[in-house]
């Protein structure tokens, strides 16, 4: 279900604030957390509020040329990549992001770039991982590639855009397959999630390569799914690792290590999830320029005539004082 589209107020140095809400203003100081709390407190039926930090943390320009056998320009590229790392902090846990789409981004110098050419303009849903943590904070990444700008800037001065998030809906719940052998080799299918179909069977590989656990369950569920864990008969948790993935257009596979049939796997997820067009603004972003030309040396030295040279006795400190204007070698400041 599409909740009202939630607004985002992004700060003006590079750790750009987003706050995000139903009475979200452009204002930073009008935004005030205990505020939000206690709106949603006051009136539940609130949309849930967002607050999200967005921090660069790459911009690149590649500019490069190549050529045919012939020695004649095939191709040229000119390609501006810009990515930020999404701090969040909100109610409901976001799951995951698709249809990054830019509305115009302008440099420092004030030329428009071209949105239209956004590589990841129409990406698929690219899952937020819920452990994924920067200095003990989650977050998610975006990233988008543009034409270069085509005249010298030092900074992003304005990116606009929107973004869609699937938000969770309702409380975290879990599949508990117990015991694992009742459910090897079969397909089975969540009945409260619209009747997700999901299997689980034994995966066999090459010569002397061990046995896998394989979870298969409709790609439209990856996002909702948050962990995977095993237990034994006991209840005592095992470390068992996921070996990989493999997915198709319409399917995902997830590899675990085999287990014992008498354990028990339990799946934790949301059930639904709604979707939230997000509006962005982001600013000053700077960008790669050339670093000032700076000397390298400590000293500068002229070449002297071969006669004027005396290997076996170089000439003393006070010689080289004394010689005056004589003396080649300048130290530099």
């Amino acid at each position: 279900m599409e909740r009202s589209v939630l607004a985002w107020t992004i700060g003006m140095t590079c750790g750009l604030v987003a706050s995000i809400g139903q009475a979200a203003t452009t204002d930073e100081e009008n935004a005030s957390p205990e505020a939000a709390v206690n709106a949603v407190d006051a009136a539940p039926d609130d949309p849930p509020r967002i607050r999200l930090t967005l921090v660069p943390n790459q911009v690149s320009v590649n500019r490069s040329v190549s050529f045919n056998e012939h020695g004649q320009l095939r191709n040229q590229n000119h390609q501006l990549s810009v990515g930020f790392r999404c701090l969040y902090e909100t109610d409901d846990q976001p799951l995951s992001y698709s249809k990054l789409v830019l509305t115009s981004i302008t440099t420092s110098a004030g030329e428009s770039l071209d949105v239209n050419s956004n590589q990841h303009h129409h990406r698929s849903n690219q899952t937020i991982q819920a452990n994924r943590r920067h200095q003990g904070k989650p977050f998610f990444n975006i990233y988008f590639n543009l034409p270069a700008p085509r005249f010298p800037a030092e900074s992003l001065r304005e990116i606009r855009g929107t973004v869609t998030m699937q938000l969770s809906e309702g409380p975290e719940r879990v599949i508990r397959l117990s015991p694992i052998s009742k459910y090897l080799g079969k397909r089975f299918k969540v009945i409260d999630m619209d009747d997700t179909p999901m299997s689980l069977r034994l995966q066999e590989r090459g010569e002397n390569m061990p046995v896998q656990l394989e979870f298969s369950h409709p790609r439209a569920a990856q996002s909702l799914i948050r962990d995977i864990s095993f237990y034994d008969a006991r209840g005592v948790k095992l470390e068992i690792r996921q070996r990989g993935s493999g997915s198709s257009n319409d399917e995902m596979r997830r590899y675990f290590e085999l287990v014992d049939d008498k354990s028990t796997m339990v799946v934790r997820l949301f059930r639904q999830t709604r979707e939230a067009t997000v509006p962005f603004v982001a600013r000053h972003v700077p960008l790669p320029v050339p670093e000032p030309a700076e000397e390298q040396f400590d000293f500068a030295l002229e070449t002297e005539p071969v006669e004027m040279a005396n290997a076996d006795f170089p000439a003393a400190e006070d010689d080289l004082e004394a010689a005056g204007e004589d003396a080649h070698i300048i130290i530099l400041e």
